[in-house]
């Protein structure tokens, strides 16, 4: 497991060019621009929503990964949520490689053991780009 942590900032109108200057002088690794495969997942009655869950697959270059994002906490400005990356050949969901104690109730929900388009509510990609 993975913790993704966020810290955000309200900035000033009149102080982002002196934050951007600053940020710009920091010693850091340049990455070149790439395009990304995102497809973000939910169920039609928001499951993964109701229960502060967020679900992707993510691809470059061949290269495939799933992430699970699940609720985490906030205190200030700083966003910590705990996130489980599985890697996968190829992008499609594969639920049940993710550990049990990712779901609320400690188990894959059985609406998900099958992800056939039998399932009482199957995740279904919203977003694909």
């Amino acid at each position: 497991m993975a913790q993704e942590i966020e810290l955000k900032f309200i900035v000033a109108q009149d102080g982002v060019e002196t934050l951007r200057e600053q940020l710009n002088a920091l010693e850091a690794k340049h990455t070149p621009a790439g395009q990304l495969l995102n497809i973000y997942y939910e169920t039609a009655d928001n499951w993964l929503r109701r229960h502060d869950m967020g679900l992707r697959i993510r691809g470059d270059q061949g290269r495939y990964e799933m992430t699970l994002k699940i609720a985490g906490r906030v205190v200030g400005g700083l966003h910590q949520r705990p996130e489980y990356n599985i890697p996968l050949a190829k992008p499609e969901l594969a639920l049940e490689r993710l550990s049990a104690e990712v779901w609320p109730q400690g188990e894959l929900p059985a609406r998900w053991r099958s992800m056939s388009s039998r399932c009482s509510a199957p995740i279904l990609p919203v977003n694909a780009g």
